[in-house]
């Protein structure tokens, strides 16, 4: 039976597509690339945290979503590591360690932002919402 909370969370994961990639809990697998952006809106001058589990080096591609998705930055090489994943994350957040911290620039408009994470063997995208600056509309 759905609930309220899951019916929630469905209609903003359609709605505006950040749907978080450590979703799936209960895999023992600790191959390939799982992340997740915290928070996932920010305003223009702020930072988001990638907390990212995989295992050895990783590069972040921040992209912005539009009709022309435009290529903003790549980082070098990142350390990552394998977080703990438990089956209760999806009530209680998972509490991983973060990887990254990104300052946004202030002059990145507002809108949906990509950082595509990959390690030359997987990748995973982990979408963020950018907002106008506070105290802008």
């Amino acid at each position: 039976m759905e609930t309220t909370k899951s019916r929630c969370c469905s209609s903003i994961c359609a709605i505006v597509g950040l749907c978080l990639a450590f979703v799936e809990l209960s895999a023992a697998s600790t191959s390939g690339i799982n992340a997740y952006a915290d928070p996932i809106s920010v305003a223009a001058g702020q930072t988001v945290d990638f907390k990212i589990s995989a295992d050895g080096e990783v590069t972040i591609h921040i992209s912005r979503l539009s009709g022309l998705d435009q290529h903003l930055l790549s980082t070098p090489p990142i350390r990552a590591t394998i977080q703990e994943r438990t089956a209760e994350a999806y009530e209680n957040g998972a509490k991983w360690k973060k990887t990254f911290t990104l300052k946004i620039p202030s002059i990145w408009r507002s809108g949906i932002y990509s950082a595509r994470i990959t390690n030359g063997h997987f990748d995973t995208d982990v979408r963020f919402i950018v907002k106008p600056p506070i105290g802008q509309s």
